[in-house]
């Protein structure tokens, strides 16, 4: 049994699987992730901790002009940590989604108030991903006729030639590249048919020149 990247209370990730709220997602199934911004709505709650622990702080003022200064720098104390307690919570605000999209569509299958966490598994499974289509092959073909687009990774018929759903153009990309000659052996070949031309050299001087100036331009052995 593989051994997790990642777990927790509700997510577990592995090398081939992610297993989230109970749901199970193969990892070569799982296109992309990203974190979603829900709701920008500010709760009370950090409202509420932001000004009680402004009145904390407040009251703390009486132990110091009482001149009991360990009470007051205790008060002060729990009201400043109240009050920055509250100021995180309000920066962080919100609820935020974990989205995956596959080749179903976009599901959301984790959602909360916790950015850091949501982040980190976010961060996880898109690694995860990402190595599992590194260690796939390119073009993997299936036996009901179909393989992955090499760029986005849907679907496609065996034979397409576009992909339908990002464009892709696979003719061009399966075309083998062919090198192209220096910059000066096309004015040797003329230089060298001119003097064909005026027959200042033989057809067999011309073809063996010729023949060797291509070999050591394209290093085709003669």
């Amino acid at each position: 049994m593989e051994n997790p990247i990642y777990i927790d209370a509700d997510v577990t990730i592995a090398p081939s699987y992610v297993l989230i709220a109970g749901a199970t997602y193969p990892i070569d199934a799982v296109h992309s992730v990203r974190l979603e911004k829900l709701s920008g709505r500010i709760s009370a709650g950090p409202i509420a901790l932001i000004v009680i622990g402004s009145c904390v702080a407040l009251l703390s003022l009486g132990g110091f002009v009482k001149g009991d200064t360990v009470a007051g720098t205790v008060v002060l104390t729990i009201g400043l940590a109240l009050f920055a307690l509250g100021m995180r919570e309000l920066r962080r605000g919100g609820k935020y989604a974990l989205i995956v999209s596959t080749s179903s569509g976009q599901q959301r299958i984790l959602h909360g108030r916790r950015y850091e966490q949501l982040e980190m598994i976010r961060h996880v499974l898109g690694n995860a991903i990402m190595s599992a289509r590194e260690a796939a092959p390119v073009q993997k073909r299936s036996d009901d006729g179909t393989k992955p687009c090499p760029l986005c990774a849907e679907t496609i018929k065996t034979n397409a030639v576009v992909c339908r759903f990002c464009g892709h153009d696979l003719a061009a990309a399966a075309e083998p590249s062919v090198p192209e000659a220096e910059p000066d052996v096309a004015g040797r070949l003329r230089n060298l048919k001119a003097l064909h031309d005026k027959d200042l050299i033989t057809e067999a001087e011309y073809e063996e020149h010729r023949r060797a100036l291509l070999a050591a331009t394209f290093k085709v052995p003669t």
